[in-house]
């Protein structure tokens, strides 16, 4: 599947009964997380992992990538606590 980001600011990370993008984080939880949003410019924008700090650069190709676009750092999740 292509990145496609939804309207919570998460990067699709599975699918419905019917084949459609959701955030499956947010499902149920969040508005947005069934809702596909435009791709934005991410040239010069930062993502840090929410455990470890990390900091890369932003990009929709990353685990559990979320965009954050009234803050500094976008989200994910680096690995460094594993991926079981």
């Amino acid at each position: 599947m292509k990145s496609v980001l939804m309207k919570c600011g998460c990067r699709a990370q599975g699918t419905d009964s019917r084949g459609n993008p959701v955030c499956i984080t947010h499902f149920g939880l969040k508005g947005g997380a069934v809702q596909v949003a435009e791709i934005p410019v991410l040239t010069g924008r930062q993502a840090r992992c929410c455990y470890c700090k990390k900091i890369t650069n932003s990009s929709l190709d990353l685990p559990f990538f979320e965009y954050k676009p009234n803050e500094k750092y976008d989200g994910y999740y680096s690995g460094c606590r594993g991926w079981d």
